[in-house]
């Protein structure tokens, strides 16, 4: 089966792609693993409070099917039994094989925290995990047996941090949100591995309202757009948020032709909130719903689907960033003992997945949907 990429949707994605769709399948899966797992931990004047962990693996013995979720909440109450302060993380992982579409977006990621009282706060964290060995095969890639090569690809990422305080000019101080992305590449003889893409993303607040952007790896700011909200949602005052638009990260790996290769990606979202009325939240993969919900449940009005509406349409308007980092047109291997550059199929800008049973186009996909 062949797919055509189509442009990216309203949609939040976040998708790790490694010589994907369009063109002739050029490596072979073996095997092919996932995980997600969700945890919240709430903070109180004394130390840690409750804790609520949930995690998942396929395969395994609780997850032979998918799709597969794991869930965390601790929820803080008030003498009238009333939420006033919530932690909650939510990671899904959706069969790739059912996807229509060049990219599968199989991973969603969802970590938010808000607390109205003087005591109490979160620490929101969601993270999931792929896994595949391959192997690049001569007839498909038309090199012999032992040909050393390097792969050329690229990470794609869409989501967005954010942090909130009640009142305007309200404090932010020593609350954040951050994005951890890794990528390794293994022999499958155990021989070594390499850590081939780093990425890490930080809004952290301030106690004047403002937020601080800062990256590691393989992004820089001038790759996001930030923006001051502020004012814009009752009964909010200080909003501020980091969009990571739809980009395309550049790496590369070694692999040898005939020879097993393992792809291993890590996503993990964490949001760390503060007391009075503060909020924190990492959405990757997925629309804002879950920050929605949560929200209006802790504030008992409709705040959240303004919240959520708001940086919808914030996202949707926001200027592109500085550098934006483009899709490339192809995935390309080079002979390491060549200086040719070979493209994998006639440059065609298609990234996506063909069938994970047996055959993966010329390396591994990771990604991010609300299914």
């Amino acid at each position: 089966m062949r797919t055509d990429r189509h442009p990216p949707s309203g949609r939040w994605s976040a998708v790790l792609a490694a010589l994907l769709t369009t063109g002739p399948v050029v490596a072979e899966i073996r095997q092919f693993g996932a995980t997600v797992e969700s945890e919240v931990v709430e903070f109180t004047p004394a130390g840690s409070g409750d804790l609520d962990f949930a995690f998942e693996r396929f395969p395994g013995v609780s997850t032979s099917n998918l799709p597969m979720t794991a869930q965390a909440r601790v929820v803080g109450r008030d003498a009238a039994d009333q939420p006033i302060a919530e932690g909650r993380a939510t990671t899904t992982f959706t069969d790739p094989r059912l996807s229509q579409t060049p990219s599968p977006e199989e991973f969603g990621i969802s970590a938010a925290a808000v607390t109205l009282d003087a005591s109490n706060f979160f620490r929101s964290r969601s993270a999931a995990t792929q896994s595949r060995t391959i192997v690049f095969t001569p007839s498909e890639v038309g090199l012999s047996d032992g040909t050393p090569i390097r792969v050329r690809s690229q990470f794609f990422l869409d989501g967005l941090l954010v942090l909130w305080s009640r009142q305007v000019g309200g404090t932010l101080g020593d609350a954040y949100g951050r994005v951890r992305v890794e990528v390794v590449a293994s022999a499958a003889d155990g021989s070594g591995h390499t850590t081939v893409l780093s990425v890490e993303i930080a809004l952290s607040g301030t106690a004047e309202g403002a937020a601080e952007l800062t990256t590691s790896g393989a992004v820089t700011n001038d790759n996001l757009v930030s923006l001051d909200l502020s004012g814009l949602v009752e009964p909010f005052g200080a909003i501020q948020a980091t969009f990571i638009p739809y980009i395309a990260i550049p790496y590369e790996y070694d692999a040898v032709v005939g020879e097993p290769i393992i792809l291993d990606a890590l996503i993990e979202g964490t949001a760390v909130n503060r007391p009075n009325g503060c909020g924190a939240a990492v959405i990757l993969g997925v629309e804002p719903d879950d920050l929605a919900s949560l929200v209006n449940e802790v504030t008992g009005t409709n705040a959240g689907d303004l919240l959520a509406q708001t940086l919808t349409n914030a996202r949707a308007t926001a200027p592109a960033p500085e550098e934006p980092l483009p899709a490339a047109e192809g995935d390309e291997i080079t002979p390491r003992d060549q200086t040719d550059v070979r493209s994998l199929w006639p440059l065609c800008g298609g990234l996506g997945i063909e069938s994970l049973v047996g055959t993966l186009l010329a390396g591994a996909l990771f990604s991010a949907r609300r299914r």
